[in-house]
């Protein structure tokens, strides 16, 4: 039973009900009869516990319910109250079923939709139904839930009068197992379906009027609500179908951008290079020696010692000479037949400065022979190709242009190899290695041309440019001196009257090792580690006997000065010559053993050697393969296009998060009659906040799901483009496992710290929103 004892309830100064005191019974249908704003709906709020009173007590059984606190309320409004308005308040965009079933299902449902007559409707909308039609889905709602309560404000003033005493038959029926609260305006009707009326007057209850004794069965039981918080949101999800994609577009562009800067920025690029060597069967590294200031030197035999430790056993190595320094070189033109070619029209040759390996380190030559003089050598075909397709130039200083590969070799020509000192050599070629004929058939089409040379020159040029010779190959060299290394500049301090306008002239400078003769036919057969001999450019400028003052690398920082070195002569090259033990730690050998080549087959090692020695990781040692200068440049285009993703996420994905709160936020205006109709069903708070932040979590992921095909789609095409640019394997945007879920973790976040934002509007929301009358 519940009584009220003594209730006022009053808003500010006005008072819209005067201690009222009444006893309810289990069950039966009590009528609050009255006129507008005689306190009906008060006692419908309090009932309904939706509002407490300003005074007095509220005792259903031996609790008194103006004592608890709002989840103790909430909780018995759950299991207790069934709300029936004047307005059916149904969820529009679901079916009858799906209304009736919002708290969860029931074995009763189909007994429940036969007695009211709405089997027939249980698959249609509840905007498509008619207003009878409506309450009678509300009814069943309330029926399905088992409350013991029904507040029932004016459910029949908006319906047609057959729908109307359908309803009430209805509600009368419901009255023998549970109590039915009914505000009617019928007069007529009250005494046919009534057991007890409070009449009501300006607050105060002026009247109890009893028509008959309760007819008592079957008292519901209380009932625990079970919310699909999951179909409610997903029901909500299309209301709105353009805002709807317009954030999922704006969500799938800006995780699109997120999932390109986490892979373009994680980039491993020594990983991506190891594992680009394995796609592309590369096995070959080299590796180079470097001074204290970076210059490259050549090899001593513990260092590759050292090295070799390090390689795994499924290894070969060749040392590779150069000599002195690239400066011997092989001449291709880049025109033919008085033609500028295609490839490089501002370039009339191009100089491939051969590193030299022996013949004995080749498993074999695939068409010629390997050198057995001096004066042969094996080429790659890279190095054929161009010969056959541009010419190269002879010892005789012609060129010479084979009719085909066969001639590069039959024809018996010795190709010149030239350099620095006026040196002359001549060499034939004896044999072609790794050799693809397709190819050569192929240079008789003007269209490949273009194609091929990318192709070459971001590739195979690497390993096309050495050449493999006998043994006695370096006799042609013996007279060839020392030459200053690549990387160190003199220069003369020139004074303040320097006629070339600057402080400091470069010169070529060469060690004093044999007699020299100077422009006076005398011979200088020794030189003082303090003396010099002047090339011919300097005769004009300076006096045998003069003292001066030279400068290594001034423009570069490394300054060391050769003070107080006296002139005794000048010779008529343009070229000085110092005491060879004073420039000593400048020169390079004749013949240096400048690269090591290892043909690694291991795939975890060449990862651990490019690792350990990739350019700038080790102080002595350095690796290079035939992708590395690519990858030096593709590193520093690829952080700009990092960075570009970066900023392009960080502006749309902070544009998606404005476009997600707003979304949620006008989702919970537009659904707060639907948020008044779950919390009048005794709906949690949360549970409502949860259907809201499973809407935006799953639009989210939705768009997160297309974003990562959209994305996995896109970088295949791009691995293509840069494949294609590059010339080999180059995966841009690999697939990072580990960044995707961190990635839904963080959307899964940042949802829900957007629902909880907007909490306060949830739970702002009353189901007073529902009731169209106020004693206000």
């Amino acid at each position: 039973m519940i009584k009220f004892i003594g209730v006022t309830k009053k808003y500010g100064d006005k008072t819209v009900l005067d201690d009222v005191s009444f006893s309810l019974p289990e069950t039966g249908l009590i009528v609050l009869k009255g006129r507008n704003g005689s306190g009906k709906s008060t006692i419908i709020n309090l009932l309904g516990c939706l509002d407490k009173p300003s005074s007095g007590s509220i005792i259903d059984g031996e609790v008194d319910l103006t004592t608890k606190d709002e989840e103790t309320r909430r909780i018995y409004r759950e299991q207790n109250i069934g709300f029936i308005f004047q307005e059916n308040n149904l969820f529009e965009n679901m079916t009858a079923e799906e209304n009736i079933k919002i708290t969860g299902s029931n074995p009763n449902f189909q007994n429940i939709a036969k007695f009211l007559g709405i089997e027939d409707l249980c698959g249609k909308k509840a905007k498509e139904l008619s207003g009878g039609e409506q309450q009678r889905v509300a009814i069943a709602r309330t029926l399905l839930r088992s409350t013991r309560i029904v507040l029932a404000d004016e459910p029949t003033s908006s319906i047609d009068a057959e729908s109307k005493i359908k309803i009430l038959d209805l509600l009368k029926s419901m009255s023998k197992n549970v109590l039915v609260i009914l505000v009617i305006h019928d007069n007529d009707l009250i005494p046919e379906y009534a057991d007890e009326v409070l009449e009501l007057e300006s607050g105060k209850l002026i009247g109890i009027q009893k028509y008959r004794e309760t007819e008592k069965e079957n008292v519901a039981k209380p009932y625990k609500n079970v919310f699909n918080f999951r179909n409610f949101a997903k029901k909500n999800l299309f209301v709105n179908k353009k805002k709807l994609i317009r954030t999922s577009l704006l969500l799938i562009i800006s995780f699109i951008f997120v999932l390109f800067a986490t892979a373009t920025a994680s980039l491993d690029y020594l990983k991506l290079h190891a594992d680009t060597m394995r796609k592309e069967q590369e096995n070959m590294l080299t590796f180079y020696k470097k001074d204290e200031k970076g210059n490259y030197i050549s090899f001593a035999d513990e260092d590759i010692q050292t090295l070799s430790k390090e390689f795994s056993k499924d290894h070969k190595k060749a040392v590779g000479s150069i000599i002195q320094g690239n400066i011997t070189t092989i001449m291709i033109p880049l025109n033919k037949n008085g033609k500028t070619g295609k490839i490089a029209p501002y370039y009339n040759v191009q100089l491939f400065s051969p590193k030299i390996f022996l013949s004995s380190t080749l498993d074999h030559v695939d068409f010629g022979r390997k050198p057995l003089s001096s004066n042969e050598m094996v080429i790659n075909s890279y190095l054929a190709e161009q010969m056959v397709y541009y010419g190269v130039m002879t010892k005789e200083g012609t060129y010479y242009y084979p009719k085909d590969i066969e001639s590069i070799i039959n024809d018996g020509n010795e190709i010149m190899l030239f350099g620095g000192n006026n040196f002359r050599a001549g060499i034939k070629v004896s044999g072609i290695t790794n050799v693809d004929l397709n190819k050569f058939t192929e240079l008789k089409n003007p269209e490949s041309e273009s194609n091929k040379f990318n192709y070459f020159s971001k590739k195979s040029i690497y390993l096309g440019s050495n050449i493999f010779v006998n043994d006695s190959f370096f006799d042609l060299f013996k007279d060839v001196l020392p030459a200053v290394t690549s990387g160190y500049n003199f220069n003369l301090d020139m004074g303040p009257q320097n006629p070339y306008g600057s402080k400091y002239k470069y010169m070529q400078v060469k060690p004093f090792i044999n007699p020299v003769t100077l422009d006076d036919e005398t011979v200088i057969n020794t030189l003082a580690e303090n003396e010099v001999i002047l090339g011919s450019n300097f005769k004009e400028h300076f006096q045998i006997g003069s003292t001066l003052d030279f400068i290594i690398n001034y423009s570069l920082d490394l300054e060391e000065n050769l003070k107080n070195i006296k002139v005794v002569g000048f010779n008529d090259e343009e070229v000085s010559y110092f005491n060879e033990k004073r420039i000593e730690k400048y020169l390079t050998p004749p013949i240096s053993k400048s690269v090591l080549n290892v043909t690694e087959n291991s795939h975890q090692k060449r990862k651990e050697l490019l690792e350990k020695y990739s350019p700038g990781k080790h102080a002595t040692y350095e690796v290079a393969t035939i992708f590395t200068s690519i990858y030096e440049d593709l590193t520093e285009n690829i952080k700009i296009i990092s960075i570009l993703f970066i900023v392009l996420s960080v502006i749309f994905g902070f544009m998606a998060f404005l476009y997600l709160y707003n979304y949620i936020l006008n989702s919970i205006d537009a659904h707060k009659k639907d948020v008044a109709i779950l919390k009048s069903l005794g709906i949690k708070t949360k549970e409502i906040l949860s259907s809201f932040a499973y809407e935006i979590i799953h639009i989210s992921l939705l768009s997160y799901g297309y974003a990562l095909i959209a994305f996995l789609c896109l970088r295949i095409a791009a691995n293509y483009v840069a494949t294609n640019i590059v010339g080999f394997y180059f995966n841009i945007a690999p697939i990072r496992i580990l960044f995707m879920i961190t990635i839904i973790f963080i959307v899964f976040i940042l949802d829900i710290l957007i629902a909880l934002k907007n909490n306060k509007k949830i739970t702002k929301t009353s189901p007073q929103l529902l009731l169209k009358k106020t004693e206000l």
